[in-house]
């Protein structure tokens, strides 16, 4: 019996220290800080891995800079590299498919102004550069953006004033050789907020922060788009986070100003959302969200300060609320490393006066078996 329960201790030791091999038979919280915080700038809003996961970068609201990372591939912590300058307000970085080039997107104030940055990526040392530099007419506020999965077209949600009629989505192409934007037209809609697009690159979903829904666009070979059949699609108040599971079978939004997350199923020939649910979070101001590399898990943050970051187990039309993390100064965005299933990061805004974190945490991938193919 003190053998048996010698080996108890011993693999619950190992899995506190980091070894989920030894972990499958023991019940465990699907996010666990794999170390200390790391500092940041001055109100760091969103985390972004590199496709590689090699880098990440953190970009800080408060300071208006960029603070670049390499991330250790055995134990994901965070090591500094560079902080950068960028724009007025920066709020949202994406990496080009090959993570030769970053993408930020400064919102400035309210109305015509913010800009979009473009900067070259060194590949062996992770050192950007500002390379160019948008703040002409297709530019008002941006906000949430994101880049096509096969990295030509890059789109932007222009938040504007937020009065009618100002809002819109810009489309850019991407220069494939220099990184550079080139504009190609500009849709006009209300409020948007936050964008992505659907794995296969068809479609665009669109995040209507005051108008309780989600537009869905299809888009063209040369990066026009047209709003499909039954968009908007009716979700929770002030909706701003969208994710799309990476199957592209389902997605995900965050109403800020309910408290919930909305679930649609999505049909792959149409990109029409259906069968809609909606779970509470436990936080009253979900943010961004984030779904783990093998969409089981939904880790969705809060613009609480102090806020509850949320993990929902994703199982078919099953969806489970496993995990509240409590208490942290503005946990904003989460981010899972794309190529090591192992991490993930969260951005801890803090109070906006003083450096800000970064938490990187160990993912514990057996805490939703997953068995439906939705």
């Amino acid at each position: 019996m003190k053998t048996f329960l010698y080996y108890c201790s011993l693999i619950a030791s190992l899995c506190l220290q980091g070894m989920p091999d030894h972990c499958h038979a023991l019940p465990s919280e699907a996010l666990v800080p794999a170390g200390p915080a790391v500092q940041t700038g001055v109100g760091p809003y969103s985390v972004k891995y590199s496709n590689s996961g090699k880098f990440a970068a953190v970009v800080n609201d408060s300071d208006d800079t960029v603070s670049v990372y390499r991330v250790h591939s055995r134990t994901g912590a965070f090591e500094p590299i560079q902080t950068i300058a960028s724009g007025n307000a920066p709020n949202f970085v994406v990496y080009s498919p090959e993570d030769k080039f970053a993408y930020l997107t400064n919102f400035g104030s309210f109305g015509p102004g913010g800009s979009i940055i473009v900067y070259s990526i060194d590949p062996k040392t992770g050192i950007w550069s500002n390379i160019q530099t948008i703040n002409d007419g297709s530019v008002s506020s941006p906000y949430g953006f994101d880049i096509s999965p096969c990295g030509k077209f890059l789109a932007v949600a222009n938040f504007g004033t937020g009065n009618p009629g100002s809002g819109s989505i810009a489309i850019y192409q991407i220069s494939g050789h220099t990184g550079m934007l080139k504009f190609i037209a500009i849709t006009p809609h209300q409020s948007p907020e936050i964008l992505a697009f659907s794995p296969d690159g068809q479609y665009l979903a669109v995040t209507n922060f005051e108008g309780a829904s989600v537009s869905v666009f299809k888009m063209n070979s040369i990066g026009y788009i047209q709003e499909i059949e039954d968009s908007p699609f009716p979700v929770g108040l002030n909706p701003e986070g969208v994710a799309y599971k990476h199957n592209g079978k389902a997605v995900a939004i965050a109403n800020t100003s309910d408290g919930t997350v909305t679930f649609y199923r999505v049909n792959s020939e149409t990109g029409q959302f259906y069968d809609m649910q909606t779970y509470a979070t436990g936080d009253s101001a979900p943010a961004e969200l984030a779904f783990s590399n093998d969409d089981t898990l939904l880790a969705v943050g809060s613009f609480n300060n102090p806020g509850t970051a949320t993990v929902f187990c994703v199982k078919g039309r099953d969806k489970t609320l496993i995990q509240s993390i409590p208490n942290l100064q503005g946990p904003y965005t989460f981010a899972f490393n794309p190529s090591n299933k192992n991490f993930a990061a969260l951005s801890i805004f803090g109070n906006g006066t003083d450096p800000g974190s970064v938490q990187v945490y160990k993912v514990n991938n057996s805490a939703c078996s997953h068995s439906s193919s939705d």
